[in-house]
């Protein structure tokens, strides 16, 4: 069964279809995702593998490395964690299909507005840059490639240079399309498990609670009973949600801390202003990776600070109308169990604002370092 009925998430599932992954399809075939992802790896590893002496590769290429990587390692990294991902998708369609016909409320429809602009401007920021990478020979004097490195032949001919150029750029096409589909995937589930949680917030504010029945109103109880049903099945997706992620998230977090860092490096390295070969080639990476590791912790914040406001909600709710002690006793719980804040983690950090914030921190430190190194 396919996921039901979510905007959100057809923009990552549709680029995941381009390179021959289907995450919650238990039965495919992955020879097409194999073939591509094996001459990307080749592509990738090349760059360094074949070099003798590391000494001799410059940023640009570490960067490029490492940025490239993300498609070959992530791609694999989803694959691995195939079960858990259809586990995710039979709850979410569980859970899409315990409401019923019953419509999105405008909060629902109006935050799903607002996931589907952050991924298309995520995507549009990563497009970006690899059009910068794959447009470097056009603004750069001499002939040269996107990334330096070593290349099967001597780029002084023409045959070998389109060869090279084309392999390169073969090389980021396919790690953006990898890039873009695992983060807009995160995204969109956890907006999918933000969505579930307002319609639970949505029925818990509407309970119909009729003043003329004495004690607690059986039709109210079947609703409370159906709100804490949907209520564990939401934190058990997002909890799959995090554990099919957490492998990927330490490594974005070491990738980020690399490719931020050494980019504002190679941006500030030749003084303010950086000429324009420096800033058309450490700006797009820059860019790109600090929104990405922005678009996770933002995420994470979004999702968690929702979780809490089920108490919130739950409160508001008309348990004081009348003596209603069971009724009471399952709001008491729902409050409970909202207190209990809803963390995505990496290791030791969580993914918040706040996390984002220190990150930033962390890469300003390196800086700082480094430059003390350099000068």
């Amino acid at each position: 069964m396919a996921i039901i009925g979510r905007p959100v998430l057809k923009l990552p599932l549709f680029i995941m279809s381009l390179y021959g992954l289907n995450l919650f399809n238990p039965s495919k075939n992955y020879r097409k995702f194999l073939i591509i992802w094996l001459a990307q790896t080749v592509i990738a590893s090349t760059t360094l593998v074949v070099l003798k002496d590391f000494q001799e590769l410059d940023a640009d290429v570490w960067i490029t490395f490492m940025a490239a990587s993300q498609g070959t390692i992530k791609s694999v990294v989803l694959l691995i964690k195939k079960e858990t991902f259809v586990e995710v998708k039979e709850l979410l369609n569980n859970l899409r299909l315990q409401r019923g016909n019953v419509e999105d409320t405008d909060s629902m429809r109006n935050f799903e507005c607002f996931a589907i602009r952050c991924q298309n401007t995520y995507s549009f920021l990563q497009l970006l840059s690899l059009l910068a990478f794959m447009g470097k020979p056009f603004v750069m004097d001499g002939r040269i490639l996107p990334s330096e490195g070593y290349t099967p032949c001597d780029i002084r001919g023409d045959a070998c240079y389109i060869f090279s150029y084309i392999l390169q750029c073969y090389a980021g096409i396919y790690s953006i399309l990898v890039i873009v589909s695992a983060d807009d995937l995160f995204w969109g589930l956890l907006s999918c498990g933000y969505i579930d949680m307002e319609y639970v917030k949505h029925i818990l504010l509407h309970l119909k609670v009729e003043e003329r029945v004495e004690g607690d109103d059986s039709k109210v109880l079947q609703q409370i009973a159906f709100v804490v049903e949907q209520h564990n099945q939401i934190l058990m997706y997002l909890k799959k949600i995090n554990r099919a992620y957490a492998g990927l998230l330490v490594y974005q977090c070491f990738i980020t801390f690399f490719i931020v860092g050494m980019s504002q490096f190679c941006l500030t390295a030749s003084g303010f202003p950086p000429p324009l070969h420096i800033v058309s080639t450490y700006a797009p990476y820059f860019l790109a990776s600090l929104f990405q590791i922005f678009l996770y912790c933002m995420a994470g914040d979004i999702v968690a600070r929702q979780s809490e406001t089920i108490g919130e909600a739950a409160y508001g709710s008309k348990w004081w109308l009348k003596h209603q002690p069971k009724l009471r006793r399952a709001l008491c719980l729902i409050i409970m169990r909202s207190q209990r804040t809803l963390k995505f983690t990496m290791v030791v950090w969580v993914l918040n604002l706040e996390t984002f914030c220190a990150i930033l921190k962390t890469t300003m430190s390196f800086l700082a370092v480094m430059k003390t190194f350099y000068e």
